[in-house]
């Protein structure tokens, strides 16, 4: 990072490199990208299955830097709850070489670790309401596998909640009104990508507005930008510039102001 040849540096980091890896390029160009992580909000009651679909979908993609963390539920909670136990136990955990595998395992023990400590800090500060432990099968013991958990009713201020943890473990909040949704959304320091899930257009138009994350969809997951639109976050989740699109293009390119005037009188 520190070498001479390298002009710019374009990387998607957890929080240590975002922090760190601005400080490794800041002499190379101060607008690096970092992204982090995300979280999904859910509103109505016909919303209830299409949040617990998306929700549930973190599990297969909590690799991705988009991946879903956290949930914040403004109605119907308990049915969303039950939703989305039933779409996480339809998951196999298995091998990623496993032709039916949809969860697979973590990088390393020590991800696995992390992971773990976080799940009994749900069993000790909340309800773990599915998962939680290592799996207990013969095929899995040998690897650097983790049940798909889902914790809920924790303090607002728990690390789980505020901490980014990479791994399968998703974080469920109640919530009494939009006010308190944003709030909830917006107590972490990162903001890459969000999903709201409702039909009231008033509540998306005002969850748009006050949301501090870099991408906001509407009844989609947090997953998947198509490739002509920008890709970045706010906050500790990037350094604000995007990648994919135009605004690529721009973050690669150095500007060079030329003037030519005529040559007569020369």
């Amino acid at each position: 990072m520190n070498e001479p040849v390298v002009r710019l540096s374009h990387y998607i980091a957890g929080e240590w490199l975002a922090v760190n890896g601005q400080e490794w390029t800041a002499d190379i160009n101060p607008s690096n990208v970092t992204e982090v992580l995300a979280r999904v909000p859910s509103a109505d009651a016909t919303a209830v299955n299409r949040a617990a679909e998306a929700a549930h979908s973190g599990f297969e993609r909590w690799r991705a830097a988009s991946g879903p963390q956290r949930a914040e539920i403004l109605h119907q909670s308990d049915a969303f709850l039950d939703r989305l136990q039933a779409e996480i136990r339809a998951l196999p955990l298995a091998p990623a070489i496993d032709p039916g595998c949809a969860v697979g395992p973590l990088i390393t023990p020590d991800a696995v670790e992390k992971v773990n400590w976080y799940a009994e800090m749900g069993f000790k500060m909340g309800q773990v309401v599915i998962g939680g432990h290592r799996p207990d099968e013969q095929k899995l013991k040998q690897g650097f596998f983790f049940e798909p958990t889902v914790v809920a009713d924790v303090p607002n201020d728990a690390p789980l909640v505020l901490e980014e943890i990479f791994g399968p473990l998703l974080v469920v909040q109640r919530a009494r009104s939009i006010d308190e949704v944003l709030s909830l959304a917006n107590s972490t320091k990162f903001g890459l990508s969000v999903s709201l899930f409702t039909r009231d257009i008033n509540a998306a138009l005002r969850y748009i507005q006050d949301i501090k994350c870099g991408m906001v969809r509407v009844n989609g997951d947090t997953t998947g930008v198509d490739p002509h639109a920008p890709f970045g976050g706010m906050r500790a989740s990037s350094s604000h510039s995007r990648e994919q699109g135009p605004a690529a293009i721009e973050f690669f390119t150095e500007t060079k102001t030329v003037q030519i005037n005529p040559a007569s009188g020369l």
